[in-house]
């Protein structure tokens, strides 16, 4: 019998486990997804706010 529960016991540790591990890896590829938006609209910036300043100095 004690076999019995530490098998259910551990089954459901490593369905647990197997979830955080899930939850984890999805956060962390959202992680990853938000830094390259962040580069994205870094790039854009550096791109148009030098031109955005010429054209209102009257340099364009």
């Amino acid at each position: 019998m004690a076999l019995a529960i530490e098998h259910v016991v551990q089954e459901r540790l490593t369905h647990q486990e197997a979830r955080l591990i899930r939850a984890a890896l999805a956060d962390s590829e959202l992680d990853a997804q938000i830094n390259t938006a962040k580069e994205t609209v870094l790039a854009a910036l550096l791109i148009t706010v030098p031109d955005v300043f010429n054209a209102a100095l009257g340099f364009d």
